[in-house]
């Protein structure tokens, strides 16, 4: 057998006395330490002993060791958990010491295995490396009876063997966590009403298969770019947020309080049920295909043919079989057993169980939040981030929760939207402060919105009933925040008994498919109530009201191309807006809307007089032609370098060549090759009729057609080519039309959100179409350019400036990214955008800034390559000027940090823009690496010649494909006139 070796001997220098340490003598402070400024210099010490190990195959150990350190720290820096450590040194206690890491886990079963005579621990072959096995030996915890801390070295150590998990740990860990899982299940299906699911108690349920189990019904797992990083960073930079109150937790209401407050046969009853211990379980069970509550089960509705260029049909849905790379799919949440294991080590380590104010629980989910950061463990990670996540529900922090949640959800395949609607609820239990209550309220808006966006219509009911159940007295919320939840609850309230009647159609229509009553009311939920025409024709086209059956049968059978036909469409679902209520109004003026900006373009006179006077009486449709003044905010830029004579001068001027030149035209070539019939692209590229899987690596976003036709269609338009001239004006022509007539308007203004690409999608549009009307300043286009900037003005987070997955949610820095740079676009194209947007957003990057706003975060303070080159970029957009000093040494963080020739074009394509902006030596040095990487790396032959894929490169070369690839290599290739530079000749 190898001799032992001994890790805190060998790497942290830790006397030879007893395994394992103490906390004090890990971090090498002498016993009773309790200056916190010393405990944290000698953590960050050891932790820096432990860096060239953290790689390689010590890496496993040495993370074990890291994780030791940071909970001797823990420990040793609070006063309460370290006098009470102190108690368990004192020789009346024995050995004292409390469980290491490294000993709750696997070492634990060691201790039963038969120990090797005890022998001073020396140098030998560490684990993983040429001569190390499972089993090899390692000095562990000394028997009963050993000299307590601080007696002389060379103490007599016992050595044990460190072997390879026991089969039965699995098992036993396994059982523990189908419990669980079964509670979870129970709960879901009580407190959601699923009404199919299995109503049984827990006690009933935990010794069941999980795979009998069915989750609430769920749409695939979401491969968004909000989540993918088809648009976010690598570098998922999620700063912990710090808290410096302790209040307590409140305590648990009287069982008579509870009947009061209740509300007789609503599901909060079943809600309130305390499951915080495995929510993630339900959201990544298997779904029983036969349990999708009372959905029915139909074949996706054709879609609607609007007024297009005249172009063939798509092709057969069989060209997506020749595809040459299959899809993939996210990662997958780690076994329970395994999860079970960390999880033991994770709540003995850090005492979970002693956390009992809401401000400990906080402190504590942030400390494990920060840990998860610095391991590439899959399952350590998702375990600390899992638990951070419950223990930030159990505290009442609602904001922080569904961060950790959405970090976990960046990663991984599982519900997402049921884990937050579920810790919601134990949130709604645990929230006792008039702060959390008011962040309660206004995180389940966004989570409600989530629900109904995905037609799940019963979580969205059980959530608010629960939020509001939360505000009622005794709890501290003030009046208005309690007129929100009560206002929440009753439209949920309605909403909740229109969708019981859908349900009921939906069952009708299983059973005889042409009943009129029922296809009426399930056509009238997709079009008034969902927005969802596409769904909602063949309905209406086969339901009981001639009104709405006509105007749908007219679209699906023979939708209109010429002026006055399309107007006459439209002057119908006019008509119809006018005799409807609120909610039928609005969609149907929106339906009308859409009709006549189709046609405004082709018509002439008293026609387009009387078209344009109703799309202005449409809310927000009075003309974009007043515009604000100058002031602060005002975003700078310009188009003017794009074509002729300016853009040969500043390729000549910046540094580009013939080379990078024609790598742009190839990338041009393939764009136009893969276009749709429809005049739209697709991520899966590989499904137009002549390509056919030639091309391999193809996108797994087929839903985000909107981002995807906005990334092809912005090398054109960089290029100088517009739908009014140029060699690919046709292209541009099919894919601005497929955009418009893709665009869902509302009072709101022009979405473009979608499954798969949520605001990504709308700000990649949003560039597109605004850019295109820049550019011409084509008329028919100032509408619907206007209309998207308005939507996006909507969409921003009032409160702390920024932009997610959803419009009104809590910002992250990837998605503001697109948003601010349509508004930038629209700024430079004379469109409006109210001064205040542009200010709210520059409070959004002072939260997520570090370094006095040299490096930035993704959701909070801290230093990604990708979001620090947002964060610059955009800074030089709000007003930076060159003289700035944050500004100064980002950028030269980003020029020490150089191109990133392994793929992560996110990072390159916002970094190559801060360099262009900044110009000189630092441009210079990014550009000859940056052009040269991706001339050579074009593909040069075959159906792929013009196009680029960087395998293993950020999440969206995966996610996005080539076409995402392509899009941002062109893009990054054109900068030298894309955009005149912002200190261009000392102007600001």
């Amino acid at each position: 057998m190898a001799e032992s070796f001994d890790p805190y001997t060998e790497w942290l220098e830790v006397a030879n006395q007893r395994r394992p340490p103490s906390h004090y003598s890990i971090l090498g402070v002498k016993q009773g330490e309790s200056r916190g400024a010393v405990i944290e210099q000698q953590a960050r010490r050891q932790k820096q002993k432990l860096a060239p190990h953290l790689e390689g195959p010590d890496a496993r150990l040495a993370k074990r060791l890291a994780f030791e350190i940071e909970a001797a720290r823990s420990c040793l820096t609070d006063p309460g958990k370290r006098a009470a450590y102190n108690q368990t040194l004192s020789p009346a206690r024995g050995r004292g010491g409390q469980a290491s890491a490294v000993r709750s886990g696997r070492a634990r079963q060691a201790k039963a295995a038969s120990p090797s005579p005890a022998r001073p621990a020396t140098p030998g072959p560490r684990p993983g490396t040429a001569g190390a096995v499972a089993g090899e030996s390692v000095v562990a915890p000394a028997p009963a009876g050993s000299p307590a801390e601080g007696q002389t070295a060379g103490t007599a150590e016992q050595v044990v063997k460190f072997p390879a998990p026991s089969p039965m740990l699995f098992v036993a860990a396994g059982v523990a966590a189908l419990l669980l899982f079964g509670a979870l299940i129970w709960w879901v299906a009580a407190g959601t009403s699923g009404s199919r699911h299995d109503a049984r108690p827990p006690s009933e349920l935990a010794g069941r298969d999980p795979s009998e189990l069915a989750a609430p019904p769920a749409p695939p797992a979401e491969p968004s770019m909000g989540s993918s990083g088809l648009g976010d960073p690598v570098e998922r930079e999620h700063a912990s947020v710090t808290h410096c109150d302790d209040a307590p937790a409140s305590s648990p209401r009287a069982p008579g309080d509870e009947q009061e407050r209740a509300q007789p046969g609503k599901p909060i009853a079943e809600s309130r049920q305390s499951v915080h211990s495995s929510p993630l379980d339900d959201a990544v069970s298997p779904m029983d295909p036969d349990d999708q509550g009372d959905e029915l089960r139909e074949e996706p509705a054709p879609s609607v043919e609007l007024a297009r260029p005249a172009v063939d049909k798509l092709a057969p849905d069989d060209s997506k079989t020749e595809t040459t790379a299959a899809p993939l799919t996210p990662k997958p949440v780690p076994e329970f057993a395994e999860q079970q294991v960390v999880r033991d080590l994770i709540d003995e380590e850090f005492d979970t169980a002693s956390a009992r104010t809401s401000g400990e629980r906080r402190r504590l989910a942030d400390t494990l939040a920060s840990l998860a950061e610095e391991t590439d463990d899959a399952t350590e990670r998702f375990t600390l981030l899992r638990r951070a996540a419950e223990l930030a529900s159990d505290a009442g922090d609602a904001r922080v929760m569904l961060e950790l949640v959405d970090r976990i959800a960046e990663e991984f395949a599982f519900d997402r939207l049921s884990a937050r609607a579920v810790m919601l609820n134990t949130c709604a239990q645990n929230a006792s402060e008039e702060r959390q209550i008011k962040a309660l309220v206004a995180a389940s808006a966004v989570v409600v919105d989530e629900a109904l966006a995905a037609d799940r219509v019963d979580l969205a009911y059980s959530l608010s009933a629960s939020v509001y159940q939360a505000c009622l007295p005794p709890a501290p919320a003030d009046a208005a925040v309690r007129k929100a939840a009560l206002g929440r609850r009753r439209e949920l309230e309605a909403l909740h008994e229109r969708w019981e009647e859908v349900q009921a159609a939906r069952k009708t229509l299983r059973a005889n498919p042409a009943h009129e009553a029922a296809n009426t009311i399930v056509g009238q939920w997709y079009c008034f109530l969902r927005d969802d025409w596409d769904r909602a024709l063949p309905h209406l086209a086969k339901g009981s009201d001639p009104q709405l059956r006509a105007l749908a049968e007219r679209e699906l059978n023979s939708p209109p191309d010429e002026a006055m036909a399309q107007v006459d469409l439209a002057d119908g679902w006019w008509d119809l807006a006018e005799a409807g209520e609120d909610a039928i109004k609005d969609r149907s003026q929106g339906r009308a809307a859409h009709w006549y900006h189709l046609a405004l373009p082709k018509l002439t006179g008293l026609h387009r007089e009387r078209v344009a006077k109703r799309l202005q009486e449409l809310p927000g449709g009075s003309e974009p032609d007043e515009q604000l003044p100058l002031e602060e905010g005002r975003l700078r830029g310009g188009f003017a370098g794009r074509s002729g004579p300016n853009r040969a001068r500043l390729v000549a001027e910046a540094g580009g060549s013939e080379a990078s030149e024609a790598a742009v035209a190839r990338a041009l070539e393939w764009f136009a090759r893969h276009q749709l019939p429809d005049g739209g692209w697709s991520f899966e590229h590989t499904v137009h009729p002549r390509c056919r899987g030639k091309c391999g690596n193809p996108g797994r976003l087929p839903q985000a057609r909107n981002a995807a036709t906005a990334l092809a269609l912005l090398p054109f338009l960089s290029a100088g080519q517009t739908h009014q001239e140029g060699k690919y004006r046709q292209t541009i022509q099919s894919g601005l039309h497929y955009l418009v007539n893709n665009m869902k308007v509302s009072n709101r203004g022009g979405s473009f959100w979608e499954d798969g690409g949520r605001l990504y999608s709308h700000g990649m549009a949003a560039i597109a179409l605004v850019e295109a009307y820049g550019m011409t300043q084509d008329p028919t286009l100032l509408r619907p350019a206007q209309a998207v900037v308005n939507y996006i003005c909507y969409a921003q987070d009032p409160v702390g400036g920024g932009w997610r997955y959803q419009p009104r949610q809590k910002g992250d820095t990837s998605v503001l990214a697109w948003q601010l740079a349509a508004l930038k676009s629209a700024e430079m194209s004379d469109l409006r955008v109210p001064p205040e947007v542009v200010r709210k957003a520059s409070l959004f990057l002072d939260s997520v800034q570090a370094g006095g706003g040299a490096t930035y975060g993704y959701t909070g303070p801290g230093s990604g390559r990708a979001t620090t080159a947002i964060g610059l970029l955009s800074r030089m957009y709000l007003g930076w000027d060159k003289e700035q000093a944050a500004l100064r040494r980002g950028v030269h963080s980003l020029s020490n940090w150089g191109v990133s020739t392994s793929g992560d074009m996110y990072y390159n394509y916002y970094a190559t823009q801060v360099a262009r902006h900044w110009e000189g030596d630092v441009w210079k040095k990014w550009n000859s690496r940056m052009q040269n990487w991706l001339v050579e790396s074009q593909e040069k032959a075959g159906c792929e010649a013009g196009s680029w894929h960087f395998r293993g490169g950020d999440h969206g070369a995966e996610r996005g494909g080539r076409l995402y690839c392509t899009s941002l290599a062109t893009l990054v290739l054109q900068a030298y006139y894309r955009h005149t530079p912002l200190y261009e000749n000392g102007e600001w």
